[in-house]
Parts: structure tokens; sequence; C-alpha cells
């Protein structure tokens, strides 16, 4: 199992606590009175932070710091660290936090190896914040046993250890640590580092549930709620799920949200869902931002309203989301509410077709195949038109066939329709006259597809030289294939064919026709 790292964010860190110290001067004895009116001290920093002055407190501690002590070095490297006050500084935060390790600090420790977490991608940095945590673990500090505990389960900084992973894992639950009691849950689920046990995994996971871990009440809720591992029962998914919906979590929200639309017998499941989606909506939720769209533009919790629920699908799909870029493309294209605009739904086509969404790209060969103007407007549209070809389609093969004379792309693709094995022959040689006529224009993928079919001898007579030359040409615009291509080839031909073959690309390129295509 990919084990993935639950790096809780930076800005959720201890608050200050009272000083456990007097300030003092350097000899020992009590500050004079117009010293101390002038001297700031961490009683001072620690007014400002209860009062919510964050500039002031960073500034006195900054004050403090050169000589102060290990608390109020971390104290300096969080604030630094979370923007509390100014302006996040990780490298001063860096600084301090490893002069408060360096008096034995550990909290200071975990929060340097957490910042190095957040920035780690080699096995060697997370060695490092192995090496920051692993004493701070050992000395008792129950975050710091936590990460340790998923460095172990993982294998990254740590040599992979299961039985380790557990032990520490467990040692920071029994310290009330509730991510670790999480993670313990895990553990016991599959067996890892201990014996397969569901009732510990379910007991471990309602502790951290009630501990308020939002992670453990989501996936309580989610147990309740499709009754696989404990009993189904949709009003304790429902109380589970809205302890986190009130607490502000998009994803409780949006699986609250969710639970609603897909149980029938829920009572106002329509309007229950709306309210929830829209809170995850504001919140930038794409999924929730969607599906509240779905239900305006359907009148199902809310009144019929398809200006909303286009401005949401628009605010969806200009994230990323596929569903909402689909919908918005039908909507321009069929005209929902707006006025057919087949220039802005290929736009919104492309963008999910270039996730490889097949029902973006069958929409894109539609639109091209509507007229030559609409055509214009969507990138690639022979691609497209091709694709659809290849599945049988009568008219994307019609579209290809009356522009392959005059347009390379349209001809490359309607080759490779040709070239499919059930094509058989007449059509086989015919592909491979597209595809010459297409590659002598200067098309890359042409120049490759042609390559290969006389590397491999497939529908030509194999012809290493022909094969080194397209090859080559297409190598020269970036083809990774086209070289890889060419220089199998190479190995199997002799030096004169190669010579012959770099004659004819040399030709090539001065615009003569000479040499076999």
């Amino acid at each position: 199992m990919h084990h993935r790292f639950l790096i809780a964010s930076l800005a959720a860190l201890l608050a200050f606590t009272p000083a456990c110290f007097a300030q003092e001067t350097p000899n020992g004895t009590a500050a004079p009175e117009a010293a101390a009116a002038t001297q700031p001290t961490m009683q001072n920093a620690e007014a400002a932070f209860r009062d919510g002055d964050l500039a002031k407190a960073r500034e006195i501690l900054e004050q403090l710091a050169p000589a102060g002590d290990a608390l109020t070095h971390f104290r300096l490297g969080r604030m630094y660290a979370t923007g509390e006050g100014g302006p996040v500084d990780l490298d001063k935060a860096a600084d301090w936090l490893q002069k408060a390790i360096d008096g034995g600090n550990s909290d200071a420790s975990v929060l340097l190896a957490r910042i190095r977490m957040n920035s780690a991608r080699s096995d060697e940095d997370f060695t490092e914040v192995a090496k920051l945590l692993l004493p701070a673990a050992e000395a008792g500090n129950a975050e710091a046993q936590f990460y340790v505990g998923q460095l172990y389960r993982s294998g990254r900084g740590l040599e992979k250890n299961l039985d380790a992973a557990f032990a520490w894992m467990s040692s920071a639950s029994r310290a009330d640590f509730s991510a670790a009691t999480y993670d313990l849950a895990s553990m016991y689920d599959l067996g890892e580092g201990t014996a397969a046990n569901p009732d510990k995994a379910r007991e471990l996971l309602d502790k951290a549930a009630e501990e308020g871990l939002p992670q453990a009440r989501i996936k309580l809720a989610r147990e309740f709620a499709i009754g696989e591992v404990r009993e189904k029962d949709l009003a304790r998914a429902i109380e589970w799920y809205e302890k986190q919906a009130l607490a502000g979590t998009a994803l409780a929200q949006r699986e609250l949200a969710q639970l609603y639309l897909r149980e029938e017998a829920l009572p106002d499941r329509f309007e229950k869902a709306a309210k929830w989606l829209r809170q995850a909506a504001d919140q930038g939720d794409a999924v929730s931002r969607n599906n509240l769209a779905y239900l305006y533009a359907t009148g199902q919790g809310v009144e019929e309203d398809l200006a909303q629920a286009r401005e949401l699908y628009l605010k969806a799909a200009s994230a990323g989301y596929i569903r909402s870029q689909l919908a918005v493309g039908e909507i321009y294209q069929k005209g929902l509410g707006v006025e057919p605009d087949l220039t802005e739904a290929a736009y919104w086509y492309q963008a999910a077709a270039e996730t490889g969404d097949e029902t973006a790209m069958e929409q894109l060969a539609a639109i091209a195949m509507t007229s030559d103007e609409a055509a214009g407007n969507v990138r690639q549209a022979e691609r497209w038109v091709g694709q659809r070809a290849g599945k049988g389609d009568a008219e994307a093969l019609a579209w290809l066939e009356a522009r392959a004379g005059g347009n390379p792309e349209a001809a490359f693709r309607l080759a490779e329709v040709l070239l499919a094995p059930e094509a058989g022959e007449p059509a086989h040689t015919r592909a491979v006259d597209l595809l010459g006529g297409a590659a002598q224009t200067g098309l890359p993928g042409a120049q490759t597809r042609l390559a290969s079919l006389y590397a491999t001898g497939e529908t030509v007579a194999q012809d290493y030289v022909q094969a080194y030359k397209w090859a080559n040409l297409a190598s020269g615009d970036g083809d990774e294939n086209a070289a890889k291509l060419r220089d199998t080839v190479a190995k199997l031909m002799t030096a004169e064919q190669i010579a012959e073959a770099q004659r004819q690309v040399r030709a090539y390129l001065a615009g003569e026709t000479g040499g076999a295509q």
C-alpha cells in the first residue's frame, strides 16, 4: 500500500505557553525598574500575543532572541514559519529553530522536520528529516513519535520496518496524539506490524473521531454510510459528517451532501444537499460547485436558475474539474440558456480532452464536422475526427477523405484508419501513399509512422534506409520516439546504408525530391 504522509499545516501549531522563567539580568539579580520599562520581556511578548497583536509579539521576540534561550528561539522560529506577525520566512525560521534544537527544545525539532517534509523530494531529504525527529521521539515527544512511525511505515528516510512503525505509532497514540491513533487503526485493519484486528481498528478509529480528528470523523461517517466494515447507520453517518461539516471542512460538507443525494429515503434530501454543497462551494471546492450547478440546472432542492448553474460550472471548469468542463462545453454547444458558441464549446472540450476524456474527444470531432469554420476553431481537429473514424464512424471517415488531398494532418489520420488490420488491401497500399505525401510535407507524426512501417516491413518492403531517413527527420522536430527508432535501426544497418540514408536526409532538407519515399 502506498502510504501518503499526513503533513499537518504549518499554521496549526502550538499556541504560546506561559513563560516558565523570570527575566533576570546577566548577574542573576532582578532588573531595575527603569531597565524593565525600556527592555521588553517574554511576558510582554506573551501579553501581545494574547491581545492579538502578533506584529508586536514578533518584534519583541526578535529583540529577545539574540540573547534568549531555547524557548525564545523556538517561538520566534515558529512565527517566521507560520507568518504570524509578519511575512513567512522559512530560512530565518530554520535558523532560529536550529538554535532552539541546539538548546534542547524538542518541539523545535518537530517543527523544523515538518518544514523539511513539506519540501522533501529525495530519500536524502527524508533521511535529514529522520535525523531531526528521532532524538525528539526518543525523548518522548508524541508528535515526533508519530512522524517517525510514518517514516518507518513508508520507508522514506528510514528503512521500512512495520514493526518499528507500529511501536512508534502505539507510543504516540498512548499519549493521545490523535493522528497516531488514526494511523494505528489503519495498521490494525491492514495487519501491518501486528496481527490484523478489525475490532481494534474500529475502536481506535472511534477514539480518534471522538478526539475531534477531522479525517477520523469523515472516515467513521463513511463507514456508517457504506455499511461494509460496520452496520449501515445513516443517522450516525449524518451525525459524524455534520460534526466536521459544522467545523467548516469542505470535504465533509461535500460528502454529506452526496449522502443526501444518494439516499432516496432521506427527507428533504435535495434541500439539505444544496445547503451543504453551497457551503463547500463557497470554499472553492470544485466538485461541490459542479454538483450544486447541477441542482440549479435541474431545479432540485433550489429554484431552477440556469445562469447560476453556468456560473458555478464555469468556476469548477476553470479549476480543472473535467465534468464541469464537459458541462460548460455542452452549454455552449447546445445553447442552453446562452447563444450557441462553438468556439467557446470547443475551448472547454479541448481542456477536458487533454486529460484523455473520451466524451470530450467525441464532441470535438462532432464540432469539427459541423462546418469548415467550426473545424478551424478546434485544435487538432483531424486527430479527434480520426479517432472517431477509427471506431467505424462513416461520417468521420468521409470528413477525412474530403480533406486528405490538401491537408497533411487529415491524410495522416486517414492513413492511420486505413492501416487497421481489418482494412486489408488496397487500403494498406493507399495508407502508405498518404503517409508518404504527408511525410514529404514535413509532418513529424507521418514521418515517424512511415519510418516504423519501413523498419518492420509492415505493409511495405522492409527498408532500413527509408526507416532511418524518416525517423531522423522526425527526430529533428523533437520526437523522442523517432530518435529511439532511428538509433535502433542504425544498429541493424551497414555503414554504407547509414551514409545513404544521411545523404537522402540532406537532400530532403535541401529541397530535392530525389530518393525513395
